[in-house]
């Protein structure tokens, strides 16, 4: 199964990037995230249950914001992210951790916080500032691709809460 692991985005930070956007054709917005780490193919999702429980439960939640934009390529165009990214790599680095601790392995590659939005004009994006949000949770999802990719969340896990 392929698997990765993110962070959504509420609603109302979903809905202010797709109001701003204007009706451009973008993915889907109900699949928006911002991946903290991509596994790959995974032969089963419950050895890194506990990992990422305990990798989750070391951090508070931090505040997050989308902004800015910019594109890998002609085809896919990001927002970018603001707030506490010093946060967010940190919980990076523990969620990757855990996942190389239950075996996998992940892509040597410095992180690049980013939430895609598809194939839309990059300079629609470029002064974008969006309303921020908390980060209470991380979730681990399976994506099935196909001529629509399909992305199920199989379990949150909660950041720490005092």
């Amino acid at each position: 199964m392929r698997l990765f692991v993110q962070v959504r985005p509420t609603e109302v930070a979903l809905r202010h990037l797709r109001d701003h956007l204007g009706g451009v054709r973008t993915s889907n917005p109900d699949q928006w995230h911002v991946t903290l780490a991509f596994l790959g193919e995974v032969d089963s999702a419950e050895p890194l249950y506990d990992g990422l429980a305990a990798a989750a439960s070391l951090h508070a939640p931090f505040r997050l914001s989308l902004r800015g934009g910019g594109s890998f390529g002609p085809r896919a165009t990001w927002a970018g992210v603001g707030g506490d990214v010093e946060q967010l790599r940190a919980l990076v680095a523990d969620v990757e951790a855990a996942c190389r601790d239950a075996g996998v392995h992940l892509e040597d590659r410095p992180y690049r916080p980013h939430l895609t939005v598809g194939r839309v004009d990059r300079r629609l994006l470029s002064t974008y500032e969006g309303p921020a949000w908390d980060v209470r949770e991380i979730q681990l999802v399976h994506s099935v691709l196909g001529q629509r990719a399909v992305h199920t969340v199989l379990r949150d896990f909660p950041l720490y809460q005092a």
